[in-house]
């Protein structure tokens, strides 16, 4: 028996407005916060209006940076957790041989 396409889309749009109903009470309840802290009215909405992005961009764009970064001065195995070893990954990606160049 195969599940409708309404019946599949259902579960995924419920997701979708649980999601957007918290972003949307989370930017209501930052720009109450920023008012009661003294910002103008007009400020704390701009700043509150721009939330979603800067955590979309932070979780999105900036975490995976800072995590592929680190992960470059680690010795690092799907098995095992990462090991930091420092400079080792570059001084063998630009040392003497010439595989990089």
């Amino acid at each position: 028996m195969q599940a409708s396409a309404l019946e599949t889309y259902v579960p995924t749009l419920l997701r979708w407005l649980a999601v957007g109903g918290g972003v949307l009470i989370l930017t209501v309840l930052f720009n109450y916060a920023l008012q009661r802290l003294g910002v103008r009215a007009e400020t704390a909405r701009g700043y509150a209006l721009i939330m979603p992005w800067i955590i979309g961009f932070l979780i999105f764009q900036l975490y995976p940076f800072a995590y592929s970064l680190y992960l470059s001065f680690t010795e690092y195995n799907i098995f095992q957790p990462p090991r930091f070893i420092g400079l080792e990954n570059y001084r063998e990606m630009l040392g003497d041989t010439r595989t990089f160049w």
